[in-house]
């Protein structure tokens, strides 16, 4: 944030500097994970995954301020830029004052129920997976990404099960969390 801040919203930096800043940054958030995982010998994809998510967040929020569509708030302090930068939740900004709006108690009791409610269903459905060896339909050869394979091994209702179980841990543990309105959708600073 520090480097976004100072060159890409810093409007005396030339137009090379920004671009070469934004090739920089956009390089090493897609090459990143792929060698700390190498390096770290991350093997589980669970954890391939986990890390590719800050460089998903910088990778977009850079592109962000290399368009110019930082909010007019976020740009009013690096500090508050910092905190804007580092969350992958949107902070909401008043628009006459420019400054965070400030969650509700209402808000943070809902935030913290959701929480627990997404620990224990992803417990559960972790456990029957782990349970299962994360194969509950049972095995088949659908290969890795870069094996040749044939449509039909895809399209194999075990695989499809195996796969959906998957995604549904993620798009729970993820949907639960993101505002229901944008209302709603304040985070408390």
């Amino acid at each position: 944030s520090i480097v976004i801040y100072n060159t890409l919203l810093n409007s005396g930096c030339s137009q090379l500097v920004k671009i070469s800043t934004t090739a920089l940054i956009l390089t090493s958030c897609v090459i990143g994970p792929y060698v700390y995982s190498d390096v770290m010998e991350f093997h589980r994809p669970a954890v391939r995954f986990m890390m590719c998510l800050p460089h998903f967040v910088i990778f977009f929020k850079t592109l962000e301020a290399f368009f110019g569509f930082t909010p007019a708030g976020a740009k009013s302090s690096f500090w508050i830029f910092h905190v804007y930068f580092s969350n992958a939740v949107e902070l909401e900004f008043d628009e006459k004052t420019i400054e965070p709006v400030k969650s509700t108690w209402s808000d943070v009791f809902q935030s913290a129920r959701d929480v627990i409610f997404n620990i224990g269903f992803n417990s559960i459905l972790t456990s029957f997976m782990s349970a299962h060896g994360f194969k509950p339909f049972g095995l088949c050869h659908a290969g890795k990404f870069y094996d040749s394979f044939r449509i039909s091994e895809y399209l194999d209702p075990r695989h499809l099960g195996n796969c959906f179980l998957i995604a549904g841990e993620y798009y729970f543990f993820k949907i639960q969390n993101l505002p229901s309105s944008t209302q709603d959708s304040k985070l408390h600073v």
